[in-house]
């Protein structure tokens, strides 16, 4: 067998991800990802839903459906998946399935203040955190973004899209907080605080060696930053903060969140 072969058969071949890393977008996925793959000297791919739109394939509708595994579709697209640390913020929905396929994988599960993280998308869309403001801008929004801003892939409903991102935050934590000690929460208010400690020690929780040092890494700006020094009360309107501490209120407290549309 030639060594081009032998190259085909491990690029054809299924993956192994060893670390799935998965949450909200906007919650931290992407630096989490990269940070501890650089620190590890492991591969990371990220976002490879995101990879199969912009090939054109398509997909979402048939796999939260269940017309499709994700698995049938890793073994499609193995290139795509292929990385010792996969990302995507869909993996959360897939726990159970990527678990019984791959019993030794970690999985780190990031998190933000759900009044944050939303105000985070919505700075990245280029949106108001008002309904009413909203309204005439969204048709401009790139279809992949739609979808978690119509509360689709998987449906979540909603009447705005404030409430469809609440209900998709509120979903993610309670799925995660039911798998229990095999997920590894990574909070980005920790991460924001001390950012080499933090991702050696989510390196160390799935039994990766954080060996290089990511000093000159760890300000890159992997997504467009947002206004962290936003007033929530400010930024959204009373309905639309009322929206998500109301959707959002079960799991503020399991996560270490104060509620209370005044936190900020």
């Amino acid at each position: 067998m030639t060594v081009l072969d032998r190259l085909f058969l491990r690029l054809s071949a299924p993956p192994r991800p060893a670390v799935f890393v998965s949450g909200m977008p906007k919650s931290g996925t992407t630096a989490i990802l990269r940070l501890m793959g650089l620190a590890s000297g492991q591969s990371a791919v990220n976002d490879p839903f995101y990879k199969l739109d912009l090939q054109g394939i398509q997909f979402r509708d048939e796999l939260f459906s269940g017309q499709i595994a994700l698995g049938e579709l890793m073994r499609r697209y193995p290139r795509i998946w292929r990385g010792h640390l996969v990302k995507d913020p869909n993996l959360v929905f897939f726990h159970e399935h990527l678990s019984a396929a791959y019993p030794a994988a970690g999985w780190i599960f990031t998190i933000r203040d759900p009044r944050d993280n939303i105000r985070s998308i919505l700075n990245r869309l280029q949106l108001p955190g008002r309904v009413v403001a909203m309204q005439p801008l969204l048709s401009r929004i790139p279809e992949t973004w739609r979808r978690v801003l119509d509360g689709r892939s998987p449906d979540f409903g909603g009447d705005t899209p404030i409430e469809a991102m609440a209900r998709r935050w509120a979903r993610m934590a309670e799925r995660m907080q039911h798998a229990g000690a095999s997920v590894v929460v990574s909070k980005y208010e920790d991460f924001m605080r001390d950012k080499s400690a933090h991702i050696a020690a989510m390196c160390r929780a799935v039994d990766l060696e954080p060996k290089y040092s990511i000093m000159e890494h760890v300000d890159t700006q992997f997504q467009p930053k947002g206004d962290r020094r936003a007033v929530w009360s400010e930024f959204f309107g009373p309905t639309e903060l009322k929206a998500i501490e109301d959707t959002c209120g079960p799991w503020l407290a399991a996560y270490g969140y104060e509620s209370g549309a005044t936190g900020r």
